[in-house]
């Protein structure tokens, strides 16, 4: 599931109340983070956490992926 869909339709938070809820200082940083669909690694693993895995952090950031990539190998 996509951030913004797992943000509006299942958590009902505004971009304000969901980037404060992941520890970011402003809706305009969430607002990049859905368009762009990248992040550092402790927002995506902070989203993946809040979404309780709804949003996989693997889709977030290339290096979560590729972590998990190795392990599963």
């Amino acid at each position: 599931m996509d951030i913004t869909t797992y943000r509006t339709g299942h958590a009902k938070l505004t971009l304000e109340d969901f980037a404060a809820a992941i520890g970011l200082k402003s809706k305009g940083q969430m607002s990049e983070i859905e368009r762009s669909n990248k992040c550092s690694v402790a927002v995506a693993l902070a989203i993946e956490a809040h979404s309780k895995g709804l949003v996989d952090a693997a889709g977030l950031n290339s290096d979560v992926a590729a972590v998990r990539q190795s392990v599963a190998a």
